[in-house]
């Protein structure tokens, strides 16, 4: 049960409506041992070719490896959770280089134990959750619409490496 209530709390905090109720938000998370108020870095990864592997019980059981494999590398400050086939780490205050580092050791990593291949998103230096959270899955769609593994929001290709590769995949025109 700890696991789900854990997860529960990281999914209304990060992504759901939990900073309505900032009081009663801080009071779970203090609860659970976390402290809201702590700048957080958020990243998002996901498996390159997915569904290639959700597709099957052994292709499953690979990706729950994997995302274990992921969540222990990112160490015992970090907190992750997983979301729509997508693991959220959120990291605290790490530097950008602190943060493309993490995500090169841990991409680096899933492939050579794995053979799976992952994407990652990095956010900005957002203060709210909610912010960081967008920014890192903007950055995480840019990266995957580009091929490339890792990509910042911050970046200053982030989001025209995206919008360049949809155009050229879906024959249009940038103005």
């Amino acid at each position: 049960m700890g696991q789900r209530v854990l997860n529960r709390f990281l999914e209304d905090w990060v992504l759901g409506s939990g900073l309505l109720q900032p009081r009663i938000l801080e009071e779970r998370g203090f609860a659970l041992g976390i402290d809201i108020s702590v700048p957080r870095r958020v990243m998002v990864s996901g498996v390159r070719n997915f569904q290639e592997y959700a597709s099957t019980a052994s292709g499953q059981k690979l990706l729950e490896q994997a995302e274990g494999e992921a969540a222990s590398l990112a160490g015992a400050g970090c907190l992750v959770f997983r979301n729509a086939g997508r693991q959220i780490f959120l990291v605290q205050g790490a530097s950008d280089r602190h943060m493309e580092q993490l995500a090169g050791r841990i991409r680096s990593c899933v492939k050579k134990k794995f053979g799976i291949g992952l994407v990652m998103g990095i956010g900005g230096r957002a203060r709210d959750i909610h912010v960081a959270y967008g920014q890192a899955n903007k950055a995480w769609r840019s990266a995957s619409m580009s091929k490339r593994d890792v990509m910042t929001y911050d970046s200053k290709d982030a989001l025209a490496d995206g919008l360049k590769t949809l155009a050229a995949d879906e024959n249009v025109m940038l103005v």
